[in-house]
This record gives C-alpha cells, structure tokens and sequence, in this order.
C-alpha cells in the first residue's frame, strides 16, 4: 500500500503493529519532515512532468493558442500560417515539420495561407499568456505533453 502526500501530514508517535516490509510506504516531497518510526516507510514522490515556459515547442503552442481567432473568418479559429512564422523562433523547414506534425496529430489543419485549430482541441485551449484566471498550457499537460514531446523531435535544441 503507497500513499501519496501532497500536503502537510500529521502521524502519531507510535505504531501498534508495525507494517511488514514492502506493506506500506509514505511518498512524500523531499521537505516533509518524517519521524521515527515513519521515516523507515518513507519514499520519494515522483515528480510529475510538466510544462517548460521557456521550451520552444512550449512557446509555439503557446503564439499558435495567441494568434488563432474567430473573427474575419467562418469556422475554427485560424490565423495566417506566416504571421504565426513570423511571430516565434521556429523557422524554415523546422516550422514545416512542426505544422506537418501538427497536421498529423490532428491539432491543426492547413487550408492554403491558413492554419486552423481542429474542432477535436477546441476545448483544450489554453491562454497562451499568463493571464490571471485564464488556463495555462500546465493546466491541460495531459493532453498538451505528449504533443510537446512530438513538437520536440522536429526541432534542432
């Protein structure tokens, strides 16, 4: 039996029965301070994976999220393919494979001079500013992460 503590833990002096070896662990962050006889249970918490600000498949998302609307145009929201080049660090073939990438995760689509957010990640939009009260891209990690990584292979770091 694991339990995983997050925040502050109050445990009593004694144990009546003391676990069996491998029965019971604590997973606590490295600063939470165990006693005895707890700390012979004590685990390290694995740390979750989360979003980089300053990684640049990050930043991508994050000026795709800032620049696609609704208004000008019917549908999904879109912007100019150019203006979204020409708004990050991601250029050239880098930015192909990143859009074809996209493309093909099925986050985007690719009309012409436009680039659309697909109806199917609509409701994982995030803000791509931090904005006080708007959702983040750590917000919605479970299903922007694994794009991420996706992102990260097509660009050279």
């Amino acid at each position: 039996m694991i339990f995983q503590v997050l925040g502050e833990v109050l445990l009593p002096s004694e144990i009546a029965r003391a676990p069996l070896p491998g029965d019971f662990e604590l997973a606590v962050p490295d600063s939470t301070i165990l006693r005895y006889p707890w700390n012979a249970y004590r685990v390290g918490l694995a740390e979750e994976e989360s979003a980089d600000p300053s990684g640049r498949a990050e930043r991508f998302l994050n000026m795709l999220m800032n620049l696609t609307r609704t208004h000008g145009h019917a549908g999904d929201r879109g912007c100019f393919i150019m203006k979204l080049q020409g708004r990050q660090s991601v250029k050239g073939e880098e930015f192909q494979r990143v859009v074809t990438t996209l493309a093909n995760l099925g986050v985007v689509r690719v009309e012409r001079e436009m680039i659309y957010l697909t109806a199917a990640y609509e409701p994982f939009r995030f803000s791509g500013k931090t904005t006080r009260g708007q959702r983040l891209i750590a917000d919605l990690w479970e299903t922007w992460g694994p794009i991420v990584e996706e992102i990260k292979k097509d660009l050279r770091d």
